[in-house]
C-alpha cells in the first residue's frame, strides 16, 4: 500500500511539473514564479503562480462534458440543470427522477411523470382529470342517493294505510280496520263486512247495524230487544187468538191492493205500463225508465230526450243525438277528425326545418365540407380552398387529384389515396390487403363445394320414404298410404284425418271413431245414442231440476220454523214478545219474565203487579210500588219522616205513648240512622263506606237498595 501511495505522489509531481513546464514559456516566466514563492508561499498544489501578476490559479484541468472547473478548488463540479422531477446526483453528474407522486398515482420511472393508478370501490368511476374517485352509483326505484358516503338508502314514501319493509324498501299494506270492517289487501282499504242479525239492517256509512224490524199486523216493536210483541186490538167482529195473537179477518183493502185472507193482510197486486216499476211499499207506480248514452229522463212524462253536451270543437245532430267535430284550423294546421284536435301539416321547402310550436319554417340547413351558409337565401356556396397539387372543381366544389393507381385499384379522390376495388366474380371475396380474389362460396343445405371450380354440387341422401329431385336437389315424399288415411306432405307421414262428432274419440290405430263422451256426477252414459241422461236421486225435502240434473231444497216448514237453505232443514225463529223465553223442544214462548222485589207475577199475562203491603203509618204508591209515610203526631210529638214514628219534641217519653212506643222513640232518639219495627225491635243498619253497596242485607234486610240509597241508609263511619 505504501508503495502505491508513493507512485501516485510521484505520478502527480510529475504531472504538475509538465504542466508548469507547458504553461511557463520561457525562464523568464519561471523566474517570476520563483519571485513569487518568495513573496508569498500559500500557493500549493493543484495551483500555481502566474508570472507578473503573482496570482494564484489553478492549472488547467481536463473536466468531461458537463462538468465545469471550481476556481476555488480547481476541481470539476458537475453544472448540469434537471428538469423538473429529477434530482442531481453530483458524483455521477445525471438527473435521477426524484419525482413524488401524491395519493392515487403511480410513477413511470422512464418519462418520470406520475400516471393515475386509483383503483375505485364498487359505485365509483374515476375522474381521469383529478384522479379521484366520483360517486356514480344509481339506485333502483324507491332508494336515494347519499353523496357522502355514495351509498343508496330507501326514501320511499308509503300511501296512507301502507307501511314501509325497510330491507325490502316496498310498501306493504298495514292498514288496521275497526270492529266491523274488512281489509281488501288489493287496494288496502277498508269496506264494511258486518253481518246483522235478523231483524237489523245495517248503515254503510256507519257500519253499525240498526233494528229494521217490520212487524207484522199486531205486533208492536220492542227497539232496545228489537222484537216484536203482541199489541193487537181487535175490532168489532173480531176476537183475539192470545196464543196465535190473531184476529179473524173483516179486513178491505185500498185501491190496487188484493187481500190475502190466509195472512189477513192487503198485498199489492197494481200492474203498471211500460216504463214504470212498482214501488211495493207504497204500491204506486214510478217511472224507472233508463235512458241511453247522450239522453235524460222528463220525470213527467217518463221518456227520454237528448241532452248531449258537446265538448270545444264539436256541435250537436239533435235527430241521432251525437257530436260531431265542426272545428276549423289556422293557416298551416290541418283536422285530426278522430281527436277533433289542429295539428301542425305545414310542410317546409328544401333546406328549412319546422318549429312545431309556432307551426313556421325556418332555415336549417347543414353545408357540406367545404361550403359555407348564406343566412339569407339559406343557400349554401362553394368556400373551399385546395392544398398544395390538388386543383378546385368550381361546380363540384372539390378539389381532384392526379394520382394514378395500379391495376386493381382505384383512386380515393377525397383523400387522394389508391384502394382496392377489384371486384370478384359470384362465390369469390376479396382479401383487402392482397386486393386478390380467393373463394369463399358457401354452400346451401345438401350441397357439397368443388374447391378447383368453385362451385357447388348436389349431394343430399334422402331418407325412406323420400325420392330426391336432381334438378332442385331436394328430397320429396313418394310415401303410398292404406285406406282410411292421408298423406301429410310436411311430415311424410299416413295421418288419420277423420272428424268425430261431439262425444266421439278417434282411434289412429284403426282410423274409427268411438264414443268416449265422460259424464258428469248426476248422470249416466247411452252407449248406443253416446248421450249423457239425468240419472240422479235427491235425498228427502230435495226435488229435482230435470233442466240441471241438480237436487235442489223444497221442503215446507210449519209455522215458527224457518228453513236453512244449506243443510235444507227446519229450525225453530220464532221470537218472542219481552218477558217470554223460546223452548226450543215445542218451538214455543214461555213465559220466563222476573218479577222485583214488592212485584207478583200474573202468568196470564205474564205481567209483574205491585203486591207490596204497607205498614200501619205507610201509604203504598202504586208508580212506584213503594211505601211513603202519612203519619200525624199528637200535640208535643214531632214526626220523624225518615223512620215515620212520633219522637218526642223535649227529648223525653210523654205520659200520653205506651211503653212499647216509648222505646220506640228512645230507640230512634239515642240510635243514630235507626229504627223501630214491630216485629224485630230496634233496627240499625251496619256502618260501611258510601261506595261499596253490596246488597239489601247492608240494610238489616228492611228495604230494598234503592229505598236504602234514597234514604239515607249508607253514611261515613
Amino acid at each position: 500500500m505504501m508503495g502505491g501511495t508513493s507512485m501516485q505522489l510521484a505520478f502527480i509531481a510529475t504531472s504538475t511539473l509538465l504542466m508548469i513546464l507547458v504553461t511557463v514559456s520561457n525562464a523568464k516566466d519561471l523566474e517570476e514564479i520563483k519571485r513569487c514563492y518568495s513573496i508569498q508561499q500559500s500557493c500549493h498544489f493543484p495551483k500555481f503562480f502566474t508570472p507578473k501578476t503573482c496570482k494564484c490559479t489553478c492549472l488547467p484541468r481536463y473536466c468531461p462534458p458537463q462538468w465545469v472547473q471550481d476556481p476555488a478548488t480547481c476541481r470539476c463540479n458537475c453544472k448540469k440543470t434537471c428538469p423538473n422531477g429529477y434530482t442531481l446526483e453530483p458524483k455521477k453528474c445525471q438527473c435521477d427522477c426524484s419525482r413524488k407522486c401524491p395519493s392515487g398515482f403511480s410513477l413511470d420511472k422512464k418519462k418520470c411523470q406520475c400516471t393515475c393508478s386509483r383503483k375505485c370501490p364498487y359505485g365509483y368511476s374515476l375522474d381521469g382529470k383529478t384522479c379521484q374517485c366520483v360517486c356514480s352509483r344509481k339506485c333502483p326505484d324507491g332508494y336515494s342517493l347519499y353523496s357522502k358516503r355514495c351509498r343508496c338508502f330507501c326514501s320511499r314514501k308509503c300511501p296512507d294505510g301502507f307501511s314501509l319493509n325497510s330491507k325490502k324498501c316496498q310498501c306493504f299494506c298495514s292498514r288496521k280496520c275497526p270492529n266491523g270492517f274488512s281489509l281488501n289487501s288489493k287496494k288496502c282499504q277498508c269496506f264494511c263486512s258486518r253481518k246483522c242479525p235478523d231483524g237489523y239492517s245495517l248503515n254503510s256509512k256507519k257500519c253499525q247495524c240498526f233494528c229494521s224490524r217490520k212487524c207484522p199486523d199486531g205486533y208492536s216493536l220492542d227497539s232496545k230487544k228489537c222484537q216484536c210483541f203482541c199489541s193487537r186490538k181487535c175490532p168489532g167482529g173480531y176476537s183475539l187468538d192470545s196464543k196465535k195473537c190473531q184476529c179473524f179477518c173483516s179486513r178491505k183493502c185500498p185501491d190496487g191492493y188484493s187481500l190475502d185472507s190466509k195472512k189477513c193482510q192487503c198485498f199489492c197486486s197494481r200492474k203498471c205500463p211500460d216504463g214504470y216499476s212498482l214501488d211495493s211499499k207504497k204500491c204506486q207506480c214510478f217511472c224507472s225508465r233508463k235512458c241511453p248514452d247522450g239522453y235524460s229522463l222528463d220525470s213527467k212524462k217518463c221518456q227520454c230526450f237528448c241532452s248531449r253536451k258537446c265538448p270545444d270543437g264539436y256541435s250537436l245532430d239533435s235527430k241521432k243525438c251525437q257530436c260531431f267535430c265542426s272545428r276549423k284550423c289556422p293557416d298551416g294546421y290541418s283536422l285530426d277528425s278522430k281527436k277533433c284536435q289542429c295539428f301542425c301539416s305545414r310542410k317546409c321547402p328544401d333546406g328549412y326545418s319546422l318549429d312545431s310550436k309556432k307551426c313556421q319554417c325556418f332555415c336549417s340547413r347543414k353545408c357540406p365540407y367545404g361550403y359555407s351558409l348564406d343566412s339569407k337565401k339559406c343557400q349554401c356556396f362553394c368556400s373551399r380552398k385546395c392544398p398544395y397539387g390538388y386543383y378546385l372543381d368550381s361546380k363540384k366544389c372539390q378539389c381532384f387529384c392526379s394520382r394514378k393507381c395500379p391495376d386493381g385499384y382505384s383512386l380515393d379522390s377525397k383523400k387522394c389515396q389508391c384502394f382496392c376495388s377489384r371486384t370478384c366474380p359470384e362465390g369469390y371475396s376479396l382479401d383487402h390487403k392482397s386486393c386478390q380474389c380467393f373463394c369463399s362460396r358457401k354452400c346451401p343445405n345438401g350441397y357439397s363445394l368443388d374447391a378447383n371450380k368453385c362451385q357447388c354440387f348436389c349431394s343430399r341422401k334422402c331418407l325412406y320414404g323420400y325420392t330426391l329431385n336432381s334438378k332442385l336437389c331436394q328430397c320429396f315424399c313418394s310415401k303410398k298410404c292404406s285406406n282410411g288415411y292421408s298423406l301429410n306432405r310436411k311430415t311424410c307421414q299416413c295421418v288419420c284425418y277423420e272428424k268425430c262428432s261431439d262425444g266421439y274419440s278417434l282411434d289412429y290405430r284403426t282410423c274409427q271413431c268411438f264414443c268416449s263422451r265422460k259424464c258428469p256426477d248426476g248422470y249416466s252414459l247411452d252407449t248406443k245414442k253416446c248421450q249423457c241422461t239425468c240419472s240422479r236421486k235427491c235425498p228427502d225435502g230435495y226435488s229435482l231440476d230435470p233442466k240441471n240434473c241438480q237436487c235442489f231444497c223444497s221442503r215446507t216448514c210449519p209455522e215458527g220454523y224457518s228453513l236453512d237453505r244449506k243443510s235444507c232443514q227446519c229450525f225453530c225463529s220464532r221470537k218472542c214478545p219481552d218477558g217470554y223465553s223460546i223452548n226450543y223442544k215445542t218451538c214455543q214462548c214461555v213465559c220466563s219474565r222476573k218479577c222485583a222485589y214488592g212485584y207478583s207475577l200474573d202468568s196470564t199475562r205474564c205481567q209483574c203487579s205491585c203486591s207490596k203491603k204497607c205498614q200501619q203509618g205507610y201509604t203504598l204508591d202504586l208508580n212506584r210500588c213503594d211505601c211513603y209515610c202519612l203519619r200525624s203526631c199528637p200535640p208535643g210529638y214531632k214526626l220523624d219522616t225518615h223512620h215515620c214514628t212520633c219522637v218526642s219534641a223535649t227529648g223525653t217519653c210523654g205520659e200520653t205513648l205506651s211503653y212499647e212506643k216509648c222505646l220506640q222513640t228512645s230507640c230512634t232518639r239515642t240510635q243514630i240512622k235507626c229504627w223501630w219495627d214491630n216485629v224485630r225491635g230496634c233496627q240499625c243498619p251496619c256502618c260501611i263506606p258510601y261506595n261499596s253497596i253490596t246488597s239489601d242485607a247492608s240494610c238489616g234486610g228492611y228495604m230494598n237498595p234503592y229505598q236504602c240509597e234514597t234514604d239515607g241508609c249508607y253514611w261515613d263511619c
